[in-house]
């Protein structure tokens, strides 16, 4: 009888998966999906930022399962992705390559603050613009000018007004907003503070005569007018004068005694007229002695 050769035994490798497709889902994430390849365990997704540039290796997805998210992806940024599968025997070819570029991150709020009647020296009124698509906008404190900004509140679209209230009279508080969208979270918003209820800056005494002082000082946007504050010595600061906004930022203390030092301060009024719109007392003071 004779004996048929046995020949070579070549195993079949799989095809690569067909209908590949990458949809971008956010700012920083992609999902890759494909047709199912019969036999396949597993599925090897790799990555490139061009369709004929060097991929490398992603993730893996085990069968029956054809889509794998893709993340932390640079936002606004084109990447291609091609497909294999493996049946145990080994990876099979690559599939054709599909790409897609992740989505842009939508712009920041604009914001300004409010500076109605309804503002006083410890309530803020933070409004900004709404952002297309937002559900809902969150807002962050920076307090005294310096430092973190941390969150304070969520409001919910379409509202675009949020009235902080409780805080310190004269203290500098600024805010930023984030709008939330489908596409994910905006930038921050540019800080906006409460610089209308600053005192006076760059305050300075100079003596004049041997009896006399003068003291100067920059303007605060929206004053209305400017107290001054006189202390003799290291005693207690007691008011003593008060200048216009409409006039030049500037007094002269008289009748003082030669010898004697004499600190001074300034506090801004705003408008309304009253005690709650008033700032707190000018830092550093100002020193003279005639």
């Amino acid at each position: 009888m004779a004996l048929e050769d046995e020949g070579t035994f070549e195993q079949e490798v799989l095809g690569p998966p067909t209908n590949v497709a990458v949809t971008a889902t956010n700012v920083d994430r992609v999902t890759v999906s494909w047709d199912p390849v019969p036999g396949a365990i597993k599925y090897y997704v790799y990555k490139s930022t061009s369709a004929g540039g060097t991929y490398t290796f992603e993730n893996t997805a085990r069968a029956p399962e054809t889509t794998l998210g893709v993340g932390h992806l640079a936002t606004n940024t084109n990447y291609c992705f091609e497909v294999r599968t493996e049946d145990g025997t080994g990876p099979g070819a690559f599939s054709a390559p599909a790409c897609t570029s992740t989505q842009v991150v939508p712009a920041a709020p604009a914001q300004s603050l409010a500076t109605t009647s309804a503002t006083t020296a410890t309530t803020v009124k933070v409004q900004w613009s709404a952002v297309t698509g937002a559900t809902k906008y969150y807002l962050y404190q920076q307090t005294g000018g310096a430092g973190a900004f941390n969150y304070l509140s969520t409001v919910a679209a379409p509202t675009l007004a949020f009235d902080r209230t409780g805080l310190v009279a004269g203290t500098k508080y600024c805010f930023q907003i984030k709008g939330e969208t489908p596409q994910g979270m905006t930038a921050a918003s540019v800080a906006a503070c409460n610089t209308d209820r600053q005192p006076p800056t760059t305050v300075t005494a100079i003596r004049t005569t041997s009896t006399r002082i003068k003291i100067d000082w920059t303007t605060s946007p929206t004053a209305l007018k400017y107290y001054v504050h006189q202390r003799v010595g290291n005693g207690p600061f007691v008011f003593k004068a008060t200048v216009l906004a409409s006039a030049l930022p500037t007094y002269t203390a008289s009748g003082l005694t030669t010898g004697t030092q004499y600190c001074y301060s300034l506090q801004t009024q705003y408008s309304p007229d009253s005690a709650t719109t008033r700032s707190k007392l000018s830092l550093p003071v100002a020193c003279a002695t005639p």
